[in-house]
């Protein structure tokens, strides 16, 4: 389907839900903020190894960066299931942090959640980007306020349970 093919309703409603995608993105990023302290007393470490696991996430981001791009462009017309596979290892990461008493566990997921989020955000990138072509200034700036708005969210959420 070229992009020119596309409706102004579905790129808008598509829009939307990358927009609600990069909430949840946000929300589950930035939670980690909020429950640093109970996540370091759980497996009970200092603050310098604690923020170590913390930087793996980061680590796996930057490295998969470097070659995602090549792997997303060559399969472009598949964004929406790299996506949605990337999603879920990053839920399936932070389901099993939390409930992991290993150090050296707990920083493979947190790698393999940087890995994804990679993945996730490049695909998006590029989702949005064919989807308005020319246009994309605006849907884009949206998309990446989603994750504000998510991050904001999640921290007030958690703390309510903490």
């Amino acid at each position: 389907m070229s992009v020119d093919s596309y409706s102004f309703r579905y790129r808008l409603i598509k829009t939307l839900l990358l927009i609600m995608a990069w909430m949840s993105f946000g929300l589950n990023q930035e939670i980690i903020g909020t429950t640093l302290e109970d996540l370091r007393t759980y497996l009970q470490l200092d603050y310098h190894t604690i923020i170590f696991i913390i930087n793996n996430r980061h680590a796996g981001f930057i490295l998969t960066t470097c070659f995602s791009g090549l792997l997303v462009d060559k399969f472009s017309h598949f964004s929406e299931t790299i996506v949605s596979i990337s999603c879920l290892l990053i839920g399936l990461c932070s389901f099993l942090i939390p409930i992991t008493k290993s150090f050296c566990l707990t920083a493979a997921y947190f790698f393999v959640q940087g890995c994804a989020c990679a993945f996730y955000d490049l695909s998006g990138n590029q989702m949005i980007l064919s989807l308005w072509k020319g246009i994309s200034h605006s849907p884009i700036n949206a998309m990446h306020a989603g994750y504000g708005v998510g991050a904001l969210i999640g921290v007030q959420v958690s703390k309510n349970f903490i």
